[in-house]
């Protein structure tokens, strides 16, 4: 009787502090996304080592959804660092894509975004959830501030006790990990020389976009295509040659190669291959 009373005192807390983040997180998304056409963001931390993970929901009710359907069990699959949409095919982009509509009324379209990061003791996770893809400066954005809400849940749940949650998938990411001596997703979208306006990218020059929109190094370009960084930068020059100026900043690039709808074109391939 008395461990019954226990449990139930320990589930009332674990709610009232799980309503507590949900609120905070909110409040944060609202000060920090909106501005960019986020409107939803999730943040969780999974320790392999004591095989439990931390997540501070925006959606109360959807962290419990997401516990009950057992769709915890599936996530080692999206451990993988860096940055990359959710398939829209998975059990869990499903589910989700149902919870909110429901949630806010009928979204017609629906991306959700993750920024996964590994540390000492497993993996922390940024995803967010908006209407169209993500700009390239808002994926740069996003990556400098998933750093900056680490550090705020680590102030915020000082106070709290009871938050975290058996990482009922460990093992599975450890097996994972094991057979995967590379963890980057490759690019498979087939792209074709095309023209966009009065310029014409070829293959290359497009994948390197594309792995730039994801704000990836020169040398994680080099490394993903088996060639040097000066082989990348070349190509990069000859982007920024083709719209003009080849010494141009990335952000400038970026805002020309908006305009001539490239960006939007190469954002339709990231639901297609993630």
């Amino acid at each position: 009787m008395r461990s019954m009373k226990k449990r139930t005192i320990n589930m009332n807390i674990h709610h009232k502090n799980m309503k507590q983040l949900s609120q905070h997180m909110q409040s944060w998304t609202q000060s920090n996304l909106e501005q960019h056409g986020i409107y939803e963001c999730t943040f969780a931390r999974f320790d392999k080592k004591e095989a439990e993970f931390l997540a501070i929901p925006m959606f109360y009710d959807w962290h419990f959804i997401y516990l009950e359907q057992d769709l915890d069990l599936q996530i080692y699959k999206r451990l993988i660092p860096g940055a990359r949409y959710l398939e829209n095919s998975c059990d869990i982009y499903k589910n989700y894509y149902q919870f909110i509509k429901n949630k806010c009324e009928g979204k017609p379209n629906y991306f959700k975004f993750d920024v996964i990061t590994e540390t000492q003791s497993g993996y922390e996770m940024v995803t967010v959830g908006s209407d169209v893809p993500l700009t390239p400066q808002t994926s740069i954005l996003l990556k400098k501030l998933s750093h900056q809400l680490s550090y705020e849940v680590d102030k915020v749940i000082k106070s709290k006790t009871n938050i975290k949650s058996e990482f009922r998938a460990v093992q599975s990411l450890l097996e994972q990990e094991s057979n995967t001596a590379n963890y980057e997703v490759k690019d498979t979208y087939n792209f074709a020389k095309s023209k966009y306006n009065d310029i014409v990218l070829t293959v290359k020059e497009q994948q390197y976009i594309r792995h730039l929109m994801f704000n990836k190094t020169q040398k994680e370009i080099a490394y993903e295509h088996n060639c040097s960084e000066t082989a990348v930068r070349k190509v990069i020059l000859n982007i920024k040659r083709k719209l003009g100026y080849e010494y141009m900043a990335n952000s400038a690039m970026f805002n020309l190669l908006e305009q001539k709808d490239v960006l939007f074109t190469i954002s339709a391939t990231f639901k297609a291959s993630s």
